[in-house]
């Protein structure tokens, strides 16, 4: 500490040295203020130490009681979805996206396993494709690696339940891949505006709305592009169908 306050005071009486001098205590000051600082703490007393110790431990507690509420409400609200009452979930979070891929913070840990589906509230946002021990990789809904069956029906009120789509709202069936539903009888009455949900899995989970359809090119079925209810991309929380 003395060589360095005394290398300080030469470099000051020397206008030579200036530049020298502020590149040296760029180096110098933080390590003094850190010792400072650390002097302080040394100097408080034991009792205030204890204090502030026990501080730090309540707020970390607060922030982790934060944390289960919200989660308490996320689940919450997705028992008020017409979704079956006996599905059990595991509350997750997307911590990263690779190109067709979420990434979540569960894991083989929290009991998930491959081909799960994953939804936010009652639509589908991909399917477990890898699991590790505390993270697993799902493949996202509107990647065109995904391939799943799908219903069809009015968007009407009444028309979808915890025990499924009601048969006279019922108006195609179809293989969902991306953004396009492939396999449409041309004699299903299909339009702009229907909505889409699982077909072959539990009831209730939608995946969008169909904004547009089209014949396909062999002119033996008809095509439809849907519209994605919930922007993947601005997902954060997300619930695995145990």
């Amino acid at each position: 500490m003395v060589a360095t306050a005394l290398a300080i005071f030469i470099l000051d009486f020397t206008p030579l040295f200036g530049p020298a001098k502020n590149f040296f205590a760029s180096f110098t000051n933080p390590l003094l203020a850190y010792f400072r600082e650390k002097k302080q703490e040394l100097a408080l007393p034991k009792e205030e130490q204890e204090i502030r110790q026990k501080l730090a431990f309540c707020q970390s507690q607060l922030i982790n009681q934060e944390q289960l509420e919200e989660e308490n409400r996320r689940l919450r609200h997705l028992l008020q979805l017409p979704l079956p009452e006996s599905l059990g979930f595991i509350d997750a979070k997307i911590i990263g996206q690779e190109k067709d891929f979420f990434i979540i913070d569960k894991g083989e840990e929290a009991g998930i396993s491959e081909e799960q589906l994953v939804l936010a509230d009652n639509f589908l946002v991909g399917r477990i494709f890898k699991v590790e021990k505390k993270r697993s990789q799902v493949l996202r809904a509107d990647s065109p690696r995904l391939a799943v069956p799908v219903l069809i029906f009015a968007n009407k009120s009444g028309c979808l339940s915890q025990e499924g789509v009601e048969d006279s709202c019922q108006k195609g069936k179809g293989i969902l891949k991306g953004e396009e539903i492939k396999e449409i009888l041309r004699e299903e009455k299909v339009e702009s505006g229907d909505l889409v949900s699982l077909l072959g899995g539990p009831n209730g989970i939608l995946l969008g709305e169909v904004v547009e359809v089209k014949e396909s090119q062999d002119k033996v079925f008809k095509e439809a592009k849907i519209r994605r209810e919930i922007p993947l991309a601005e997902i954060v929380y997300v619930f695995v169908i145990k």
